[in-house]
């Protein structure tokens, strides 16, 4: 490289590393006076519970800017337009004269590849899920994801999935909503709080266990529509005048 030819032994080493770490590094001199480089490399998105056919895409870039000292070092991440900034790791500072490439540069994959996977995992998830349920909206990260369902084709309902950013280490949220609307205008809602799930299953299994989950749910939440119904009915009833005189 032009930039290891000529850059002096602090900043050579550090070059050295990055591209040592990253072989598909791009280097170039930012300006050859103030011995300014420019490094940018491309971190890609590891493997995610066996899914191998994402390994190697891109998900962000790494940019650093060493200078000649390594006193003003400037490191950042450059995202895909696409990507919301909740789905984007916060780049690390770089300490002068404490932060090495050999170190900060896994560091920060390994920060990337973390939100990258959580990302990716909540995708396969919502998607296993739209194999068996009517999917009505969805958030384009998967943090949040709507069905329709329906039990024995007899009774209708919505259930609301919210993903958070810490999936799957920590399990969705599940509310279930009527279609019916009330008189008030508000359908009748339930949170599902206590839910077998495990983060180390594939999100397909998650997707099986979340179906088990609902179909078992999905009674229970009917009788408490019709109560509710039957209860919104009275009080309309109740409310309404009685015959003239």
């Amino acid at each position: 490289l032009d930039v290891l030819a000529f850059a002096e032994d602090t900043l050579k080493f550090e070059v050295e590393s990055v591209v040592a770490l990253c072989p598909s590094a791009q280097v170039r001199f930012v300006d050859r006076a103030s011995m300014l480089v420019e490094c940018v490399l491309p971190i890609s998105l590891e493997a995610a519970g066996g899914a191998a056919t994402d390994q190697g895409e891109e998900v962000c870039r790494l940019a650093l800017r060493l200078d000649r000292n390594l006193k003003d070092v400037r490191a950042s991440l450059a995202y895909p337009p696409d990507v919301e900034d909740c789905m984007q790791a916060a780049c690390p500072m770089w300490t002068a004269g404490a932060t090495h490439a050999f170190d900060f540069v896994p560091l920060v994959q390994d920060q990337v590849q973390r939100k990258a996977t959580a990302r990716h995992m909540r995708s396969r998830f919502i998607a296993a899920l739209s194999q068996h349920l009517t999917p009505l909206t969805s958030s384009p990260g998967g943090a949040s994801a709507s069905f329709l369902i329906d039990l024995d084709h007899t009774f209708d309902a919505v259930v609301h999935l919210s993903l958070p950013l810490t999936f799957p280490q920590d399990k969705p949220a599940i509310v279930l909503q009527s279609v019916v609307q009330l008189v008030d205008r508000r359908p009748i809602t339930d949170v599902v709080l206590d839910y077998p799930f495990n983060p180390d299953w594939p999100p397909e299994t998650m997707a099986t266990q979340m179906l088990a989950v609902l179909s078992a749910q999905l009674p229970e939440f009917r009788g408490k529509t019709i109560q509710g119904v039957q209860a919104a009915l009275h009080a309309m009833q109740s409310k309404a005048p009685g015959p003239a005189r």
